[in-house]
């Protein structure tokens, strides 16, 4: 494992990761005609930050996948902001990292509603549960480089109808 060859490898790997974004090597960004269409300003690092960068920010001022740790990384200029999802009972789109029994505050998210989920309780600085819209109020504006990197939760490898069911729900929503 300590081979020249490996070292070389991953210091070269890393070197080139680094490297300024070619864009005659890019592959053509899928985007919508539309004039409505809100355009991110330009972002020049490729540092996405995962669920807000609460952990380096501090997850009682900025929890995962809060309102303010998305705000913390869009003051970075991060690429993007990672976020947890999860369809709910009522169609709508939780922003939240869930327990290993797949809880947001002790609510199956898929089994309750929005509102029942925000009812058991609020983040560690005081802001309820955030959906994909709340995220979305935030996010799209033009002065923002920052996007949403949306992780679609799945509750096992076998059954994925939840996490078809919110990215299903998310498309329409971001839409």
């Amino acid at each position: 494992m300590n081979s020249p060859i490996i070292k070389l490898l991953a210091i070269t790997l890393t070197l080139y990761s680094c490297s300024e974004v070619d864009d005659n090597n890019k592959p053509p960004e899928i985007i919508p005609e539309t004039k409505d269409l809100i355009k991110p300003a330009v972002c020049h690092t490729k540092v996405v930050a995962h669920r807000g960068g609460s952990a380096e920010a501090g997850t009682i001022q900025y929890p995962d996948n809060s309102i303010a740790a998305l705000k913390y990384a869009m003051g970075l200029q991060c690429y993007a902001s990672e976020c947890d999802i999860y369809i709910t009972a009522d169609n709508n789109v939780v922003v939240a990292h869930a327990d290993g029994e797949f809880k947001i505050n002790g609510c199956i998210p898929w089994e309750s509603t929005l509102e029942e989920i925000r009812a058991k309780g609020k983040l560690s600085n005081g802001e309820d549960i955030p959906c994909l819209s709340d995220f979305l109020k935030v996010v799209v504006n033009p002065e923002n480089c920052t996007k949403l990197w949306l992780d679609i939760k799945a509750t096992t490898s076998v059954d994925t109808k939840f996490a078809i069911a919110a990215a299903r729900r998310a498309c329409e929503i971001i839409n």
